[in-house]
């Protein structure tokens, strides 16, 4: 099985879209232990791991664990990320991290 990141943005109302960015890098074996992340299993039987941070817990964690970008798709994808943190509070309400197992 392998483990892949989405981030989610969660507006503070409707009048702002729902923002999902993946293709950042993150050691997912050291995020899964993080005490903000906690596991969620579903009836699928794969085994995920979920934080709901807001956008400043968000910002800390992306900087405490993010790796180098290895493609241009990957920068570009941590620059939306960014932009959309230091916007912050006024528009995304949350931000879902969510490690989850697929199959390869």
């Amino acid at each position: 099985m392998a483990f892949d990141i989405r981030i989610t943005g969660v507006p503070r109302d409707s009048s702002n879209p729902i923002w999902v960015i993946k293709d950042i890098r993150y050691p997912i074996d050291q995020l899964e232990k993080d005490k903000l992340f906690r596991l969620s299993v579903d009836s699928t039987m794969y085994t995920d791991y979920v934080a709901v941070l807001n956008t400043e817990e968000a910002l800390v964690l992306h900087n405490k664990y993010r790796l180098e970008p290895y493609s241009e798709k990957g920068k570009k994808a941590e620059a939306e990320l960014i932009a959309h943190l230091n916007i912050g509070a006024p528009k995304t309400r949350w931000v879902i991290f969510e490690i989850y197992e697929w199959e390869s």
